[in-house]
């Protein structure tokens, strides 16, 4: 009987250490990665290469290059965003769980600079608020929205026929103007 118990005892202690190999295997690891987000899945959850990574509301943001014109929420994380985030690493379901999101604000910085249209903008739509939409130039997004100011700058024929226009316009209005003095009545009367 003891011997039974023995062997039962040894199994025990076999099994257990099996377990506590496998627990050991599956290793959760603090890293720090840094890159650009290659896709969004939802809300709470994006990619960097080959991490797929969540969040939740306790992470803390860490912001570089701060100032006063430029306002970033969670929810402007976009796909081309580069990001340093530090958190816990599953190798097991390759999952990693930020802890702390450092995020670079100079790529959000509004700039004023001229872009050359290699062909016609897609995806831009008049409103009833204005023009909406966003295209590529340069290499970079650009966001229209109806606030954003354009400005076009005229090559050479281009302001020949502008100053054309105008005077054209010009002689226009005085013979209209011309007119309705034509037309006007002498009196001062009501009638």
């Amino acid at each position: 009987m003891t011997r039974r118990r023995i062997s039962i005892l040894l199994c025990c202690l076999i099994v257990n250490a099996n377990g506590f190999r496998a627990a050991a295997y599956i290793k959760i690891k603090e890293i720090k990665i840094r890159g650009y987000v290659t896709a969004i899945n939802s809300p709470t959850s994006f990619e960097i290469e080959d991490y797929r990574i969540t969040r939740d509301e306790k992470v803390e943001l860490d912001f570089e290059n701060q100032s006063k014109d430029i306002n970033f929420h969670i929810e402007d994380l976009r796909i081309g965003t580069e990001l340093e985030i530090k958190g816990d690493f599953d190798e097991e379901k390759g999952e990693f769980k930020a802890k702390k999101m450092k995020i670079d604000l100079e790529q959000f910085k509004s700039l004023k600079q001229t872009a050359i249209l290699s062909r016609f903008s897609e995806g831009i739509e008049k409103t009833e608020q204005g023009w909406t939409g966003l295209f590529f130039a340069d290499g970079r997004r650009i966001k229209i929205r109806p606030t954003t100011q354009l400005l076009f700058r005229l090559n050479k024929s281009e302001k020949k026929d502008a100053e054309k226009r105008t005077k054209e316009n010009k002689n226009k209005q005085k013979e209209d103007s011309s007119e309705w003095r034509i037309a006007r009545p002498q009196s001062n009367h009501c009638l």
